[in-house]
C-alpha cells in the first residue's frame, strides 16, 4: 500500500526569507529604532538572530498587534457609548 508523503507545514526558504524581510521592514523595526538604535543595526541583528528567537518574537508581536486592535475597538465602543449619554 503506497502512502502519500506527509505534507509538512514547513515553508520553503524563499518564503521564510520574504516573511523575515517583511517583518524587518515592519513597524517593529522602526519602533525599536525610535528608542535610540540605528535602524540598519536593528535589521542586521534581526537577520542574524536564531530562528527560534525570530519565531518567538514574531508570535509575541502578532499577539501585541491583536491586543492593540482589540484595545482600539473597545475604546471606540466606549467613546460611542459616552457620546450617546450626552
Amino acid at each position: 500500500m503506497d502512502e502519500e508523503p506527509s505534507k509538512s507545514p514547513v515553508k520553503p526558504a524563499a518564503a521564510a526569507d520574504s516573511e523575515t524581510e517583511l517583518f524587518v521592514s515592519s513597524y517593529l523595526v522602526k519602533s525599536i529604532a525610535r528608542h535610540g538604535l540605528d535602524e540598519d543595526y536593528v535589521k542586521q541583528k534581526w537577520r542574524s538572530a536564531p530562528v527560534e528567537d525570530k519565531k518567538r518574537i514574531e508570535e509575541m508581536y502578532k499577539l501585541l498587534r491583536a491586543k492593540e486592535v482589540e484595545y482600539v475597538l473597545f475604546k471606540t465602543q466606549f467613546l460611542n457609548e459616552t457620546n450617546i449619554v450626552e
